[in-house]
């Protein structure tokens, strides 16, 4: 250990930890358990969980290998006792990873110096639920979360909003209100460097908080019915896309052509009506207008396979699907369009 510094490659060498790639959880396990010189005062009597969990996250990736940034990284002394300390006189034993990883994020120069002292204070301060609230809206931030139901993007207002202001969920968003990490129930920029200094990345990924994401692809649906096999069939579409995780409008009927489509942007569309329906001139130029370069597909309802077909456009390629056999509509149709993407991707790159 340098004056005022503690070196990081010092911890690695003290540890038994090198850059062979050999596992060393057991080396840190052994160091925070006999402790290295200029530790030993720290840990004595205390929790020898609490410090492994530390270091642990101040000195190994992932991967449980020692980072090759860390090689030449320090940490203030001050900034490096401040941090274990409080880690080993906090009551909350999830908290003491955090407080290895804020060390690190510290050492490698990922918090702004003026933001340091803050972040130690706050990460005394703050309890694990309240951290936890504050990743969680991290990541629903950052991610495109499907929500519990609808085909819409999960949004911070659905976790922080008319919450009882005195339950433990209305208490701990207070908290984060009041240290500017939230703002109008939404994670502020310190908010997102904050969690991101103390929290490691595989806490930070949808499925830490058991969420799914929506893929990139989405889809508009209009069905030029309000009732009937093609409002059926466009209920069961959406849920079976929604089983694969493709966002979707889908509300969406006959009068939405009787103006020009726009803000809603598609990888596809789907268009459901029964056989033998018709379009006033505006409304199939409106519907024309938006799928023209776009990829559609036609669903038309038959009683009969055999029946005499009458779409509505000559701009989209067409499914057929029998009333008798409406359960099949959303797995047909996801086949027909992933054809229909394939063709798009081949001939584009062909071109």
């Amino acid at each position: 250990m340098t004056s005022g510094k503690v070196r990081i490659a010092d911890l690695i060498i003290e540890t038994g930890l090198s850059y062979s790639g050999l596992p060393g959880a057991e080396k840190i396990y052994s160091f925070a358990k006999l402790g290295a010189s200029f530790v030993r005062d720290y840990i004595a009597e205390r929790n020898e969980k609490k410090a492994y969990e530390f270091h642990h996250q101040l000195l190994l990736d992932s991967n449980k290998s020692t980072e090759d940034e860390l090689n030449n990284a320090s940490l203030d002394t001050a900034d490096y006792h401040a941090l274990l300390s409080a880690c080993l006189a906090d009551i909350e034993e999830e908290k003491s990873g955090l407080y290895g990883h804020l060390a690190k994020s510290i050492a490698i120069n990922k918090v702004p110096q003026d933001y340091k002292r803050f972040f130690i204070t706050k990460l005394k301060e703050s309890t694990w639920d309240q951290l936890d609230l504050l990743a969680n809206a991290h990541v629903i931030t950052k991610h495109n979360i499907m929500p519990p139901q609808g085909n819409w993007k999960l949004n911070t207002d659905e976790l922080l909003k008319n919450v009882n202001p005195i339950s433990a969920r209305g208490l701990d968003s207070n908290f984060l209100h009041q240290n500017r990490f939230l703002q109008d129930d939404k994670i502020s920029a310190l908010g997102k460097s904050f969690i991101e200094a103390c929290f490691p990345q595989d806490l930070l990924t949808p499925s830490a908080f058991g969420y799914d994401e929506w893929l990139g692809a989405n889809y508009t649906m209009i069905t030029l019915a309000q009732s009937g096999p093609a409002y059926a069939g466009s209920q069961i579409i959406a849920e079976h896309y929604r089983k694969q995780r493709i966002q979707g409008h889908t509300g969406l009927l006959e009068g939405i052509l009787n103006r020009e489509i726009v803000m809603l942007p598609a990888t596809f569309v789907i268009i459901g009506y029964e056989n033998g329906k018709q379009l006033a001139p505006q409304q199939l130029r409106n519907l024309e207008s938006y799928i023209r370069r776009k990829i559609a597909l036609q669903v038309i309802y038959v009683n009969s396979p055999s029946e005499k077909l009458s779409p509505i456009t000559e701009l989209a390629p067409l499914i057929t699907i029998p009333i008798t056999d409406l359960q099949t509509v959303g797995i047909t149709t996801y086949e027909k369009v992933g054809q229909l993407l394939v063709n798009r991707q081949k001939k584009s790159e062909a071109n």
